[in-house]
């Protein structure tokens, strides 16, 4: 399959310049927040991780 210079150049690069752009926004206070509550954070990645592909299988399956 041939892909074209869009999709293997142009849109890592757009993304990695999205991403860079989010960590800019970070500060020290939202690591600390991260740092006293961690299950909030072990909860989202379980989500992110196990239930959303579930549910996009659940939706693939139904259509």
């Amino acid at each position: 399959m041939n892909d074209s210079s869009l999709v293997t150049i142009g849109l890592p690069i757009a993304l990695a310049i999205i991403m860079f752009g989010l960590g800019l926004s970070l500060t020290i206070n939202d690591f600390r927040r991260v740092a006293r509550s961690p299950q909030a954070v072990g909860i989202a990645l379980v989500l992110q991780i196990l239930v959303l592909p579930l549910i996009a299988f659940g939706l693939v399956v139904a259509f």
